[in-house]
This record gives C-alpha cells, sequence and structure tokens, in this order.
C-alpha cells in the first residue's frame, strides 16, 4: 500500500506536467507555477488531513476513501486540463496569460494534489496502528517506502507507459493501482472471501469495458 502510494504520486505528477506544458506553452515560468500549485495543494491536504482525529477502526475506511476519490479525480483532472483551452476560447498558437496560468494551475490541480497530501498523515497512522510502532518512526518509514514507490514508479513510466500507452490510458491505470490498494486493506481485515471476489468483478468490469473506453475517450478530449 505505502509503496504504492510513491507509484501513484510520482506518475501522476509527471503525467499533469506533460499535459499542463502543452496547455500553457512549455516555458520554465509556467513548469515552476505548476509545482508551486502542486506544493501548495499537497500542503494544505496533508495539513488538513493531520488535523482530523481518525480512530484505529475508522483510519482504514479513511484511507481508501482517499485512494477512491484519486482514482477518480485523476482522468478527470487530465480532461479538464484539455478542455480549458476550449472553455477560455484560447485560439490556435495564442498563449494564456500568466494571471490565468497561476490561477487554471491551481484550480486543475488542487483536487488530486488535496487529497494526495491527505494520503501521507493517514497512510502514516495507518502504518501506526499496523506496527504499533512510535509516530515518529511510522512516518520515517512511510517516507521510505514512498521513496521506493516513487523510483519504481519513475522507471515504470519513463521505460514502459509512456513508450505503450497515452496519457489517458496510464491514468487509468494508476486509478486501478489507487483501487487495488483499497482491495489490500480489505486483506488487512482479514476479508479474504470478500477480496478475492472484488478483485473478480471488478478486473472483468475494468479490462472489458472501463480500458477500451479510455481510448475513446482520448482522442474525443485530444481534439479539445
Amino acid at each position: 500500500i505505502f509503496i504504492q502510494y510513491g507509484i501513484i504520486s510520482i506518475t501522476s505528477q509527471i503525467i499533469f506536467i506533460r499535459e499542463l506544458m502543452i496547455i500553457f506553452g512549455g516555458n520554465e515560468l509556467s513548469i515552476g507555477i505548476t509545482f508551486c500549485s502542486w506544493l501548495l495543494g499537497t500542503a494544505t491536504g496533508s495539513y488538513v488531513s493531520s488535523k482530523l482525529l481518525t480512530y484505529e477502526k475508522r483510519n482504514k475506511l479513511y484511507v481508501s476513501a482517499l485512494f477512491i476519490l484519486l482514482a477518480i479525480a485523476l482522468p478527470l483532472t487530465i480532461i479538464f486540463t484539455r478542455l480549458i483551452r476550449y472553455i477560455l476560447n484560447v485560439q490556435t498558437g495564442e498563449l494564456i496569460g500568466i494571471f490565468s496560468v497561476v490561477g487554471l494551475s491551481f484550480l486543475i490541480l488542487f483536487p488530486f494534489c488535496f487529497f494526495s497530501g491527505a494520503l501521507f498523515p493517514a497512510v502514516s497512522r495507518l502504518y501506526h496502528y499496523i506496527t504499533k510502532s512510535e509516530a515518529k518512526i511510522s512516518i520515517g518509514r512511510v517516507y521510505i517506502f514512498e521513496g521506493v514507490g516513487a523510483t519504481a514508479g519513475g522507471f515504470l513510466l519513463n521505460f514502459f507507459f509512456i513508450k505503450y500507452f497515452l496519457n489517458l490510458q496510464i491514468s487509468f491505470i494508476i486509478s486501478l493501482l489507487c483501487l487495488t490498494s483499497v482491495l489490500f486493506i480489505l486483506l488487512l481485515e482479514k476479508r479474504v472471501a470478500f477480496f478475492i471476489t472484488s478483485v473478480a468483478i471488478f478486473s472483468t468490469l475494468y479490462f472489458i469495458f472501463l480500458f477500451p473506453f479510455s481510448s475513446n475517450l482520448e482522442k474525443i478530449t485530444q481534439s479539445f
């Protein structure tokens, strides 16, 4: 679960930057603003989540809810990004103004970044409850696991995902990874039969309906 969190974070960040570079013209200033918006959104989510008192029994439900929200927010963020120029009626070759870049980058990234940032304190508590270790040790261990996941995610994205899939298709794959994290939490609850049933049903729905649909959605959103 903790390694997957790192994979989800780094791959999502790179995909969003790739999309926003196209929308904002790809200059250094727009990239800097994008990173700033990412950090502000993540920090806000982390701060708010750290102030919430979640008991051990509710913590797993809280972590599951955040992973589900990430799974939904990821493809929707890319779709919304691609619609921005169309919504604002920006002409071909025209650059979006600097103040609009600041506002739009924050507006586009904030929901996903907020949920992503909120996950770190939540999974740190989850590790604390599972291992019964001290809070500071739990945070350090989760940070290490997240770093391992981020490294693995970077390699996966560069050498596999980008080579064989388009950005929206990658977002659906990462959304699937978010949802498998929820399934692993079921294993922590020792609900093995429910876990196996959920995996079978969801895998069927995903690979027969959702993932093929992402190819058509890619063409439609790219046209904007």
